[in-house]
């Protein structure tokens, strides 16, 4: 894992504003660094050494005389088969690296050969010989790549961070994107809180040359495609065999690889397999401080039972717990890292890197089997029982406005988002929701829909906060639900698959369930099945529990005086983004127990912090 830099265009900027922009992602790659410049093209990498650590697998790679050169950032899964028949067709190779299986494989197949790669990764492949620029992203956009164009010229880098250390690229607010952020939790477009910074959409390839910028999506999501035929045992044998491969698969490493462990079928199943193949495996869970938690918080807290998994399946287990003042300590540093504010509370998720990353660089991470499963059975309640289009997105979209819903916003926001486009996030929201047709009248069409919708929106905002926060530490974090055979499997199975017997997934039946029962229902129905060999049965048939903190109890106890402080008079209230009286109602209905805001308070917490971090105005 590594990170990567790039200025193309005719003004080349210095070898020391090079170093500069490279050396602002040192914490992606502190083994080693590189840079190439060459007539209006400057390059840079920072490297994190986890296949081939000698120093061959320096970058760029240059190939054909200098003229074709690669910075490149992530794993590829299936390296040591493409260069097995790369080999064949009569090239030759002077590392062990998957780095130079790319650029092999650009020379062999083209830009096209993407279409082969099996991994996690961005990359930027620059071709002298045509004078031009490719930039790509995985199929699933588990690697990061932002960009910008200014005049004629294509800044890119692994973190927008690296290009503010350019002195063309400035960091300005996006009110777009904070508009999206203050309706979703989360910004659903490629846009950024950086104005004029764009992320790379994931299976893209963007190609800069004389003509411009032109993008080509090389894979897309077939959740809608016919279902997979078979009995229910033939999907649930077929999906285990996947599932091992997918493990074993992204075990290739020259260092140690560890994992998180939480209670989960998810995690566990990844360590019960990774174990059989790793002696003394190291495993991790993040706890809480629980004094005084009550309610549905109550049930956090994993580490005991993360510790009986840990000892059933024989490996090295820690934890760590994390409190309050741990949350206040790490907030500027999150937000420094994070970027983009998204999603929840995701200092659990750096507080635990940090904690892997002082003896490992590797650590495997159970995100996606939710999204690619249907974990989240109470969400899909909100796409059924609709007669319209129409219907259907208002429904799923009135669900999925976290924070501040539009019948608020007059009243939320302030002088400076008065000119912004409130009703840009509905826009955007059903161009993704409804990008292909589907029957509102038919369950099944309507579940697999917000199974995409998800899987391209909240599940990218997990994997950028997975990225962003573990390379914090110089740490690689790999998915193997997300590999390319299993994701394609589980994209077409039947509904059936997905949900419990008790259901009765019939489609005359789904439109009429009464909340509760859906809510109480257990999704991943196959899943459960395929791995439940490799769990105890408590762990297999658990309900989702969520990686989540009690902040909602510490914002109205031991952390209040640190909300109050940064909320009531901090920059926020001073940059009149948000009018002050709607902050203190909200504040006051949480800290009052009256209605339940940490997500906002959070959030807000988190645009705070965004203002004293980047805001340069």
């Amino acid at each position: 894992m590594c990170g990567i830099v790039g200025v193309i265009g005719p003004h080349q900027p210095s070898e020391r504003i090079l170093q500069r922009m490279v050396r602002a992602l040192q914490h992606r790659g502190p083994d080693d660094e590189g840079f190439y410049r060459s007539n209006g093209v400057s390059l840079g990498h920072r490297r994190l050494s986890i296949i081939d650590l000698s120093s061959a697998g320096r970058q760029p790679l240059l190939a054909c005389d200098g003229d074709v050169a690669l910075v490149y950032n992530g794993e590829l899964y299936n390296y040591k088969e493409l260069r097995r028949e790369l080999v064949r067709e009569g090239y030759h190779f002077s590392t062990k690296t998957d780095s130079e299986v790319v650029l092999k494989a650009y020379l062999a197949w083209g830009i096209g050969a993407v279409e082969r790669f099996n991994g996690m990764f961005a990359f930027a492949l620059w071709d002298a010989r045509s004078r031009t620029a490719h930039l790509v992203r995985d199929r699933f956009g588990v690697k990061p790549l932002y960009y910008t164009v200014i005049g004629s010229e294509l800044f890119f880098a692994s973190e927008a961070k690296a290009l503010f250390a350019h002195p063309a690229c400035k960091p300005r607010l996006n009110l777009d994107a904070l508009n999206q952020y203050l309706t979703f939790q989360n910004v659903l477009s490629n846009d950024t809180f950086f104005s004029g910074i764009t992320l790379l959409k994931p299976a893209t390839i963007l190609t800069f040359d004389g003509t411009g910028l032109r993008e080509h999506c090389y894979w897309k999501q077939r959740f809608l495609d016919p279902a997979t035929a078979g009995t229910h045992e033939d999907i649930v044998n077929e999906l285990r065999t996947r599932f091992a491969t997918a493990v074993k698969r992204q075990l290739v490493s020259d260092v140690p690889v560890s994992a998180y462990l939480s209670s989960g079928i998810d995690s566990s199943s990844i360590v019960a397999v990774a174990a059989q193949h790793t002696p003394s495996l190291n495993t991790f869970t993040c706890g809480f401080a629980m004094e005084g938690v009550q309610g549905y918080e109550a049930t956090f807290d994993e580490r005991a039972l993360a510790l009986t998994l840990a000892r059933h399946l024989g490996t090295n287990q820690a934890a760590i717990e994390v409190g309050p003042r741990d949350m206040e300590q790490l907030f500027a540093k999150l937000i420094f890292h994070l970027e983009t504010p998204r999603l929840g509370m995701s200092f659990p998720n750096m507080a635990i890197a940090r904690c892997v990353a002082e003896s490992n660089k590797v650590v495997l991470a159970g995100t996606g089997g939710d999204e690619l499963f249907g974990g989240y059975p109470w969400r899909y309640l909100h796409a059924l029982g609709h007669s319209t289009l129409e219907d259907y997105a208002q429904q799923y979209y009135t669900f999925w406005q976290r924070l501040i819903p539009d019948e608020e916003k007059p009243l939320a926001y302030g002088a400076a988002l008065a000119g912004v486009d409130q009703s840009m996030p509905r826009k955007i929201f059903e161009e993704l929701l409804l990008e292909k047709h589907i029957n509102p009248q038919s369950p099944q069409e309507c579940i697999k829909n917000a199974l995409a919708f998800e899987f391209t929106t909240f599940l990218q905002g997990l994997l950028l906060i997975e990225d962003h926060l573990g390379m914090a530490y110089s740490l690689e974090t790999r998915f193997p639900f997300l590999d390319n055979d299993l994701v394609d499997f589980a994209m077409t199975l039947p509904i059936s698959s997905l949900f419990s017997d008790e259901l009765q997934l019939s489609a005359d039946k789904l439109s009429t369930l009464r909340e509760q029962h859906f809510e109480a229902t257990q999704g991943k129905r196959a899943l459960r099945d395929a791995l439940s060999c490799f769990v105890p049965k408590e762990v297999a048939q658990r309900k989702k529990q969520g990686f989540s903190a009690p902040v909602g109890e510490w914002f109205r106890h031991a952390s209040r005086p640190f909300v109050e402080r940064h909320l009531l008079a901090g920059e926020l209230v001073g940059s009149n983004l948000l009018r002050k009286p709607y902050i203190e109602e909200k504040l006051s209905e949480h800290l009052s127990g009256t209605k339940d805001h940490r997500l906002l308070i959070w959030s807000l917490l988190s645009l705070e912090f965004w203002l004293r971090t980047w805001s340069r105005d």
